[in-house]
């Protein structure tokens, strides 16, 4: 199951469910979270943060307009995507702005992939709960591009505890 492309932001899609059927991934793809124009103003994104848990993905978006000196509103855009019965989860993130990453918790069987950008990315590992138990699958982080600064990469194997 594809979730957004690098030709189709995320902003826009709001809630989504995705009741998958043990063999189906769920890709998500924010490489479309670009520079763009919204009421007349140029806007690009600044902090883009993702909350992966065992059931479900949150992203919040901030976009702001202070490219060439003008000054407008900061728009946010959020999104929830709930799921179950997955063989994989796949972020794929921009490469403008700030991108920090929450793995609260994964499901039992369900690896959790992030593909960072060449944007500045924070990926933390059960910052709430500080229990890696809290992870059910085999968690990794890894940089598609050469460019900027490092990424940070987890792995646990295993069942939850």
């Amino acid at each position: 199951m594809d979730v957004g492309d690098a030709s189709h932001p995320l902003n826009a899609i709001g809630n989504l469910t995705v009741n998958g059927n043990g063999f189906t991934t769920l890709a998500v793809d924010d490489s479309d979270n670009v520079v763009r124009q919204y009421n007349g103003s140029v806007y690009q994104p600044r902090l883009t943060t993702y909350v992966v848990s065992r059931d479900g993905i949150t992203r919040n978006n901030v976009l702001l307009s202070d490219i060439g000196g003008a000054s407008a509103p900061p728009i946010v855009f959020f999104s929830a995507i709930d799921y179950s019965r997955l063989a994989s989860v796949v972020i794929t993130s921009g490469s403008l702005g700030t991108y920090l990453y929450n793995v609260e918790s994964t499901a039992v069987g369900t690896p959790v992939t992030l593909n960072t950008g060449s944007s500045t990315n924070f990926v933390h590992i059960t910052p709430t709960s500080k229990n890696l138990h809290d992870l059910g699958s085999t968690s990794s982080s890894r940089r598609r591009k050469s460019a900027g600064p490092a990424s940070a990469s987890t792995t646990r194997r295993g069942p939850a505890r």
